[in-house]
C-alpha cells in the first residue's frame, strides 16, 4: 500500500527533495487502515476541506486496498 502511494505520488516538498507528497486518495486509506478515532477524524476533515475530491477515486484506492468504512467517513463529513 505504501509503495503504490509513493509510485503514485507527483508532488515533491521542493525541487530537489526526495520527499513526496501522497495523493489524497491514498493519504486517506493509509489512514482508515491505520484506524482509530485521530484517523477517522482526519478523514473526515480532509474529505470537507477538499469538495472537489474524486469520491470514486477515493473509493476505488480504499477498495483495492480492502480497507472498509469510507462510506460512512464519506457521508459524515457531508460530502455525498
Amino acid at each position: 500500500m505504501i509503495e503504490d502511494a509513493v509510485r503514485h505520488s507527483t508532488l515533491v516538498v521542493r525541487e530537489g527533495s526526495p520527499l513526496k507528497i501522497v495523493p489524497i486518495p491514498h493519504l486517506i486509506a493509509l489512514k482508515l487502515y491505520a484506524g482509530g478515532h485521530k484517523s477517522k477524524a482526519d478523514i473526515i476533515e480532509l474529505l470537507v476541506r477538499n469538495p472537489d475530491l474524486d469520491l470514486d477515486e477515493v473509493r476505488t484506492v480504499c477498495a483495492r486496498y480492502l480497507v472498509a468504512g469510507i462510506d460512512e467517513l464519506i457521508a459524515e463529513s457531508g460530502s455525498v
